[in-house]
C-alpha cells in the first residue's frame, strides 16, 4: 500500500489535476478546525446551546507551506482566549499524514480509524468519535464528487470531453493528443447505446472471464485430436455462458432494453411478451 500511496502521490502532483490533493488538505484541516474549536466552545457555530462556554470571534487567515503546495487557511478566533491548531506547530510532520489520508480516500475510501489516528498525528484534542465519523463522510462525498467528475450522460458530451482533455494535453504530449484523435469513434462507441447497456460494453471483463473458462476448460483436455473436438468443446461453453447470461438475476442485456435499438418487429413483441 506505500508504493500505491507513493505513486498516486506523483500521479496528483504531475497530472492536470494536481490541485487535487492540495485541495482536499486544506479542506480536511479546515473542517478539523472546524471540529476542535466546536469542542471548545461547546456549541457548534452558530448552535444555541446551554453547554456552551465560549463564542467564535470571526478568522484570520494563514498560508501553510504543505508538500502538496500552499494552502490557504482561515483559522477561527475566540471571544475569550485564543486559538491555534497544534498542526502550524514548526517541524511538526501533521501534512504529511494528512495527504496520506486523501490519498487513501482517493484509492479505497477513508476508515474512522484512519481519521482517527490522524486526529492524534496533528495533535488535536477534544473531537469526539461522531465527528470523526462525519468527517469521514465529508471527505469520501468530496472525493467520489471528484472520481465521478469525466462521467458524461450522453454521446456528445463524452466526445465533446473527450476533445477537451486531447486538446489540454496536446501542447505537451502531442502523440499522446493525436491517438486520442484516431481512437476517439472506438473507445467512445459504447455511448451510442442505452446507458444500461454501458457498463457491460465498454468493460472487457465479460470477455475476459469468458475466456478464462475456455482456457480452463482446454486445459484439461490438453490434446485435441482434431478440429471439430475443439469446435465442439469450446461451442458448447459458448452455449452454456449463452444461457447464463440469458437467465441469471444480472443479465448481460436483456430484451426489454434491446428491443429500442431494433426495428425487428419480433424482437420488440419478445421484450413486451418478457
Amino acid at each position: 500500500m506505500t508504493d500505491e500511496m507513493m505513486s498516486l502521490r506523483n500521479l496528483l502532483e504531475k497530472s492536470a489535476d494536481a490541485d487535487l490533493l492540495r485541495e482536499m488538505v486544506g479542506f480536511a484541516a479546515q473542517r478539523l478546525m472546524e471540529l476542535e474549536v466546536e469542542s471548545l466552545t461547546g456549541a457548534a457555530h452558530g448552535e444555541r446551546s446551554p453547554d456552551r462556554i465560549n463564542h467564535r470571534n470571526g478568522y484570520r487567515e494563514r498560508d501553510w507551506e504543505t508538500r502538496a503546495g500552499t494552502v490557504e487557511l482561515r483559522i477561527p478566533k475566540l471571544r475569550k482566549g485564543s486559538y491555534f491548531p497544534a498542526f502550524l506547530e514548526p517541524r511538526r510532520m501533521a501534512e504529511k499524514a494528512l495527504a496520506a489520508v486523501i490519498q487513501e480516500a482517493y484509492v479505497q475510501g477513508v476508515s474512522t480509524r484512519s481519521v482517527d489516528e490522524l486526529v492524534k498525528a496533528m495533535g488535536m484534542t477534544g473531537i469526539s468519535k461522531s465527528q470523526v465519523s462525519r468527517l469521514c463522510s465529508e471527505i469520501d462525498d468530496k472525493i467520489g464528487a471528484f472520481l465521478d467528475r469525466f462521467a458524461q450522460e450522453d454521446a456528445e458530451t463524452a466526445r465533446s470531453q473527450w476533445r477537451q482533455v486531447a486538446d489540454q494535453i496536446r501542447p505537451k504530449v502531442a502523440k499522446l493528443a493525436a491517438l486520442m484523435d484516431e481512437a476517439e469513434t472506438d473507445v467512445l462507441a459504447f455511448m451510442s447505446f442505452p446507458k444500461d447497456h454501458r457498463p457491460k460494453i465498454h468493460s472487457t471483463n465479460p470477455l475476459e472471464r469468458l475466456n478464462g473458462e475456455i482456457k480452463r476448460r482446454t486445459e484439461v483436455v490438453g490434446i485435441f485430436p482434431n478440429e471439430e473436438a475443439i469446435t465442439r468443446l469450446v461451442g458448447a461453453i459458448l452455449l452454456e455462458q449463452n444461457d447464463e447470461w440469458a437467465v441469471q438475476r444480472a443479465r448481460y442485456m436483456t430484451l426489454e432494453t434491446i428491443a429500442p435499438l431494433s426495428d425487428d418487429p419480433f424482437v420488440k413483441l419478445s421484450a413486451a411478451a418478457a
